[in-house]
């Protein structure tokens, strides 16, 4: 099934700002960094469904099945796939407390 794909400004500014703290050591890194995000949103977009379900206190998985995928183990790419859509929240890291990926939901609503 094809899917609408939105990816969200959080998760563009997740994105930069990783990017960018690993530039400041290893342009190598960060460049690889940025290649293998591209490669695991192709791998999400192909098959949203096949990811586990984010289990977060006050994330209603219901209506939207809010899921991620670890990058390295240690990030956290979280999406939803409400009816025909696949939508990129944001990328987390492990250590992060549940309060911010709950708070993906929150701003999920708030912006395009």
């Amino acid at each position: 099934m094809k899917r609408k794909v939105i990816i969200k400004k959080r998760f563009r500014d997740d994105l930069k700002n990783i990017f960018e703290y690993i530039n400041k050591d290893s342009p190598q890194n960060a460049k690889k960094f940025k290649d293998e995000i591209r490669f695991q949103l192709e791998r999400i977009k192909s098959h949203p469904s096949a990811y586990p379900k984010l289990e977060v206190k006050d994330l209603d998985n219901d209506n939207s099945e809010y899921r991620f995928a670890h990058y390295m183990k240690t990030f956290k790419i979280i999406y939803k796939i409400p009816n025909n859509l696949l939508i990129i929240l944001g990328i987390v890291h492990d250590r992060q407390s549940p309060e911010v990926i709950a708070n993906l939901k929150t701003e999920d609503h708030n912006e395009e």
